[in-house]
């Protein structure tokens, strides 16, 4: 145990017993809590909807109050949990009890006149639990009771009127000492189970050590082979304790180089192909613009008043495409330097998807494509409306682009959970699965032939990538291939639903 390798593998090992043994405790512990809660919920909630029946019954004056009284006492002994029955008023109508008048373990003696059992006070300090209860909605928490000074699941469950109304409430208060207790004995299994590894600890140190020495030698002369560019080498490890780990972490790394050396190539052919791309996108329009021109001044080419026109509609297209093209190229060099910020507000996503598709519907219906908006649930989301509308025009301009004749592309806005999604879908032709991890990137593009009919410049999705992170949202790309594509962007914060 001198050798400092020999205390350094006892604290490492102590300290990783430690940390595993207090991460499976805490994580077992909040299983088994999660686990015991939610069945005692779920209990709770069913039993006080069977309740409202009766207490419906009692309050109505169609149930005699002693039937009444022992029927809740009975669902009291079986559950272990105080009933209040309150009227329209919030005011204490029945409670249960005991027929001794006292609870055992985690009940409270109380009087059981319930004049005397519960003041108007106690039940007013359960708002505003009680004002969701009253509001129709069925309440179930878990806190500290001010009536009966310690934590409680508290559930309520409204008594309807049959015409759309509330009339009472259904009060179940269960004590929760019985989980915190059982959850005391796993912690000391726990302690004791931990002092035990403690203390095996100390006595396979000495083998560990013997165990560790040899493979580390391995990993350093692999560590030495990587450090001087041979990423081939590889450490042979056999086990699965914190040295196998470390090994394995070597052969990851070593991996990973060799991964990023093949990333780093793969991207410089990618930003070749890039320049090829965009020097084909800036030299066609500018060829045609010439050439075009050179025929306007050439009076002898052009002599009738309808070809010049012709001529002139054709340069203005070429330019606006040109101009086009450097928009894009400045927008995504701003974006993805990272320094440009702005400004949002409250964007109804659901007009901003209808209007952005009613601007696209002639292009759409030039090329002979249905494009038509789907599901539109109206909400709005926290964003800015002009590059929200970039994002949308990028998508949809895609999906219209890679989509033949009397294919149908469909926009959609809707919510899962606390997230807006916006949709784009397309019957058109595809993207192959081993295209898909690199359809964001921005030297990336498809079509490698470079056609002017068969696609973008390949910066719409990089634009649209970064509108995406700008805005904390996350998106999810589904296609196969000659079937169609879908989009889906899910933006983080939902702000509000308009009604």
């Amino acid at each position: 145990m001198s050798s400092s390798l020999q205390r350094r593998l006892l604290y490492t090992y102590m300290s990783v017993i430690i940390v595993l043994l207090f991460a499976v405790g805490i994580t077992i512990s909040m299983l088994i809590r999660e686990h015991l809660t939610t069945n005692r919920r779920q209990e709770l909630i069913a039993r006080a909807q069977e309740l409202t029946m009766r207490a419906a019954d009692y309050l109505n004056g169609r149930v005699r109050e002693y039937d009444f009284n022992t029927y809740i006492n009975g669902v009291d002994a079986s559950l272990g949990a105080r009933i209040w029955i309150l009227d329209k008023s919030q005011q204490i109508a029945a409670i249960s009890s005991r027929s001794s008048g006292k609870y055992t373990g985690e009940e409270i003696e109380h009087d059981n006149a319930p004049g005397n059992l519960i003041s108007h006070q106690d039940v007013k300090a359960l708002t505003p639990e009680l004002d969701q209860v009253y509001k129709g909605h069925t309440v179930a928490k878990i806190f500290q009771h001010p009536v009966y000074g310690e934590n409680m699941m508290v559930v309520g469950v409204p008594v309807n009127d049959g015409y759309g109304g509330v009339q009472g409430a259904v009060i179940i208060n269960a004590s929760v000492r019985g989980l915190t207790e059982f959850l005391t004995q796993i912690y000391m299994h726990i302690v004791l189970l931990g002092l035990f590894a403690l203390m095996m600890t100390l006595f396979v140190v000495d083998w560990l050590s013997t165990s560790v020495v040899k493979p580390l030698k391995a990993m350093e002369k692999a560590a030495s082979a990587i450090a001087h560019g041979n990423y081939e080498t590889r450490v042979d490890i056999n086990t699965d304790d914190e040295v196998g780990q470390l090994g394995k972490s070597l052969n990851a790394l070593a991996r990973d180089l060799d991964a990023f050396v093949r990333q780093t190539e793969r991207t410089e052919k990618l930003r070749r192909d890039f320049i090829a791309n965009v020097s084909h996108e800036l030299r066609t329009p500018i060829t045609i613009i010439r050439g075009y021109n050179e025929a306007l001044m050439d009076y002898g080419a052009v002599t009738d008043f309808e070809t010049t026109i012709k001529y002139l509609l054709l340069i203005n297209d070429e330019t606006i495409r040109l101009e086009r093209l450097v928009k894009d190229l400045l927008d995504l060099s701003r974006l993805q330097s990272g320094n440009i910020q702005i400004d949002t507000e409250r964007i109804p996503l659901h007009a901003l998807a209808k209007s952005t598709v009613t601007m696209l519907q002639k292009q759409a219906e030039e090329k002979g494509i249905e494009l038509k908006m789907g599901d539109c649930e109206p909400v709005e989301v926290n964003g800015n409306g002009d590059r929200l509308i970039q994002l949308l025009v990028i998508l949809i301009d895609n999906a219209i682009r890679y989509t033949a004749s009397g294919g149908k592309v469909k926009v959609g806005v809707s919510t899962e959970s606390e997230l807006a999604v916006l949709s784009v879908t397309d019957t058109g032709i595809g993207i192959p699965p081993a295209d898909l991890p690199y359809i964001w990137e921005r030297f990336y593009k498809a079509d490698k032939a470079h056609t002017r009919a068969g696609g973008g410049t390949g910066i719409g999705l990089a634009l649209a990538k970064e509108i995406i992170e700008l805005h904390g949202a996350t998106a999810e790309v589904v296609s196969k291939v000659g079937q169609g594509t879908q989009f889906r962007i899910k933006f983080q914060k939902q702000i509000s639903v308009v009604e």
